[in-house]
């Protein structure tokens, strides 16, 4: 094993110039927090899938941290439409909002 592939293993990688770091920052860079930290992972677990692992049981496993990473962002984006976040503009208007 080179001491490049000790620093990024190749299943990091998705082509010769561009590694898996670079792509998650230009594919989440307009996400934020746990919503970034989640679809990240996703990506991350696609572009290793097989090469890691490469046996049916190393794929499942993989296949299950994808599908756990998406529900969890599934779960997220639903707290958000429940409860959306109320901006300080918002709270003018608001009768139970006090200021001291």
């Amino acid at each position: 094993m080179e001491a490049e592939d000790l620093i990024l293993p190749k299943y990091y990688r998705v082509t010769d110039g561009l590694e898996l770091q670079d792509l998650l920052a230009l594919l989440t860079k307009d996400l934020s927090g746990v919503e970034a930290v989640n679809i990240g992972s996703v990506i991350k677990y696609i572009i290793r899938y097989g090469k890691k692992h490469p046996t049916p049981q190393g794929k499942i496993e993989t296949l299950d941290k994808m599908i756990n990473y998406l529900v969890l962002t599934k779960i997220q984006v639903e707290k958000e439409i429940k409860s959306p976040a109320v901006m300080p503009s918002e709270w003018e208007d608001d009768p139970l909002h006090d200021e001291d």
